[in-house]
């Protein structure tokens, strides 16, 4: 839920979007940054991030359910986000930009 603020948005170009991902041939999970292959069948996995997909969630969008991101993924299954540091939102009321915010507590 956002209070005060909105533009929540990663911080910068290349921000990293840390997943658990599970192999779609033999179930494995694992985290991914990158194209991996699965330690167990040595299937190879990737995802990628459209650029035009990333959209920030601003203060109407509060308390709603929004699409802020589409990974494009070949083989691997994502089941969790595992949020990091690097997020930035912007004050309502004063317009100042509170960067690299940590979201990893998930709240």
């Amino acid at each position: 839920m956002l209070e005060n603020i909105t533009n929540l948005q990663p911080m910068r170009e290349g921000f990293r979007w840390c997943l658990k991902m599970k192999c779609g041939s033999c179930g494995r999970s694992w985290q991914c940054l990158h194209v991996q292959k699965c330690k167990l069948c040595t299937k190879e996995n990737s995802i990628k991030i459209p650029s035009s997909t990333i959209k920030d969630y601003n203060a109407k969008d509060n308390e709603k359910f929004k699409m802020i991101v589409d990974f494009e993924c070949q083989s691997p299954e994502p089941v969790d986000f595992l949020p990091q540091a690097g997020i930035a939102a912007e004050c309502m009321e004063l317009g100042t930009i509170f960067s690299d915010i940590n979201l990893q507590g998930k709240d």
